[in-house]
């Protein structure tokens, strides 16, 4: 079944909106004095907060179109057939980048989940002295991938 491109525009503009929305309120929120205790994990949860605010409006903008091929899936950007041929280049560069950016984020959490709930019962000083490096080897790891 094809959908007609505005559809799409609809889909992710709506899906923009509310992500800008409630990732706006979320960062209101971690902003707050009251949410103070929740210590390094604010950090995590902004960057987490402002990546899926920029992919939301960078995907109703770029309009990402997948095709099943012969030898797999092929993926374009309807929004970036009407520009510049080195703004496309850039924005299908920046879509392959972030593609997976959500979901390493996640597991990011996850494993600050893990680390915050072992330092309970093992070393109670791990997780908030070694916060910064566990920040550093993440942003590498996200880099690389």
């Amino acid at each position: 079944v094809i959908f007609p491109v505005i559809f799409h525009n609809i889909v992710l503009n709506t899906a923009a909106a509310v992500s800008v929305l409630g990732n706006g309120l979320l960062l209101v929120l971690l902003l707050s004095k009251t949410s103070q205790v929740l210590g390094n994990y604010r950090l995590l949860l902004s960057i987490f907060a402002l990546a899926d605010i920029f992919i939301s409006i960078f995907h109703s903008w770029y309009i990402p179109m997948f095709l099943l091929g012969e030898y797999g899936y092929v993926f374009f950007g309807y929004g970036n057939l009407f520009t510049e041929p080195r703004l496309g280049f850039v924005a299908n560069e920046a879509y392959a980048s972030t593609f997976y950016l959500p979901f390493v984020l996640l597991s990011l959490h996850f494993i600050y989940r893990y680390l915050s709930i072992s330092r309970y019962l093992k070393n109670p000083s791990f997780v908030s002295r070694g916060f910064w490096v566990f920040l550093v080897i993440s942003t590498i790891y996200v880099v690389i991938y």
